[in-house]
């Protein structure tokens, strides 16, 4: 995800109970979108088709090859892109070496150089090799298999990042229509992919049609977490976003009160931040600034709302602000805008706090 993505970092456990609590921690985890790569051992795993040599890694260059991409793992956790790169390639060139075109230990290594690519922006070589993968998990598990629905929504990020919005589109209602078909309505894989598809349309300036993928995806989650599960009160955070950029404020403040009381529940006083609703936040401002509109959205005629969520501090001045949901081309011009907003201090018990709230901007030519 885009976004930031939704890769995810896995240790390979010994026992086969411990693997399967660990499967149970990956599907939950697939459904926040964690951006994060995959750890190869456990995505061959995942195959079925794990043998005794590649565990015990005897091959010289399997050893290496492992060796890089847990590096991989450690320098773009680390955002050092830069040096992750190399790496990932030359483990992609020793597995390719040693094992074919279409293992999945070379699958998972053309995952991990595409994740890299996709981090630097580069979106075209990115997708030459999201396309690798797609085309080996087809051939290897079959069209509908759950497998390819994670390797078209790979590719369908990068395929909106590259502006190709329909292809990419089409590639995540797939992905939905296979996890539905083969796993069921109610499993926490097609809850990503219900997520996938609300984050989309957000992204596209269509909050209304993200709605309903957001509840969906929630319904999920609270049956198999419980309402109050830190899980939960993340996508209830999305969500409410979502609501706030339909302008559907007083809705989104109730969810986001609720959000709130889910992962920021702390009593005031224990030195973190508070949190205000969007509406509280901006009744406070003392000093308000417009962003610049863009002169390639304004060119295309295009509208939406954008949600920046901001760190305000002691003082009333924004130390932190990034965009929250919302089309990508208002982002940087709504951040840079918000970073000069002031606000009144928020006290509590008589002493100034930092408060974390919403900025909403509409875009209207």
């Amino acid at each position: 995800m885009p976004k930031a993505l939704y890769w995810i970092l896995i240790s390979l456990e010994r026992s086969v109970g411990k693997r399967k609590q660990m499967t149970k921690k990956l599907l939950l985890t697939l459904l926040i979108g964690t951006s994060l790569l995959s750890l190869d051992l456990a995505q061959i795993e995942a195959t079925g088709s794990l043998s005794k040599k590649l565990l015990n890694q005897d091959s010289p260059e399997l050893v290496e090859a492992s060796r890089l991409s847990q590096q991989v793992v450690k320098l773009y956790n680390e955002k050092k892109h830069d040096e992750a790169m190399p790496l990932a390639k030359r483990a992609l060139e020793l597995r390719e070496k040693a094992l074919g075109k279409e293992h999945p230990l070379v699958v998972a290594a053309l995952n991990n150089l595409a994740q890299v690519y996709t981090a630097k922006g580069k979106y075209a070589d990115a997708e030459s090799l999201y396309e690798r993968a797609l085309a080996a998990q087809e051939k290897a598990h079959g069209a509908d298999s759950p497998r390819v629905a994670e390797a078209l929504e790979n590719l369908a990020w990068v395929r909106y990042g590259r502006g190709k919005v329909e292809e990419a589109t089409e590639m995540f209602e797939r992905a939905l229509s296979i996890r539905e078909k083969a796993l069921g309505p109610l499993h926490a894989d097609t809850s990503h992919s219900l997520f996938n598809l609300a984050r989309l349309h957000e992204k596209m300036g269509s909050p209304e049609k993200s709605l309903p993928f957001y509840r969906r995806a929630l319904e999920i989650r609270e049956k198999a977490l419980g309402p109050n599960h830190k899980q939960v009160g993340e996508l209830l955070d999305k969500y409410a976003c979502a609501l706030r950029q339909a302008r559907r404020d007083s809705e989104a403040d109730e969810i986001e009160k609720r959000a709130y009381a889910i992962l920021r529940g702390d009593e005031p006083g224990t030195g973190k931040i508070s949190t205000v609703t969007g509406g509280v936040l901006k009744g406070s401002a003392i000093e308000r600034v417009r962003p610049q509109y863009p002169q390639a959205a304004r060119q295309a005629r295009m509208t939406g709302t954008i949600v920046i969520e901001v760190i305000v501090d002691e003082s009333g001045n924004v130390i932190d602000a990034r965009a929250k949901c919302g089309p990508d081309i208002f982002a940087h011009a709504s951040i840079e805008a918000a970073r000069k907003w002031r606000f009144t201090p928020t006290t509590l018990h008589g002493q100034s706090v930092k408060v974390m709230g919403t900025i909403t901007f509409n875009f209207v030519p």
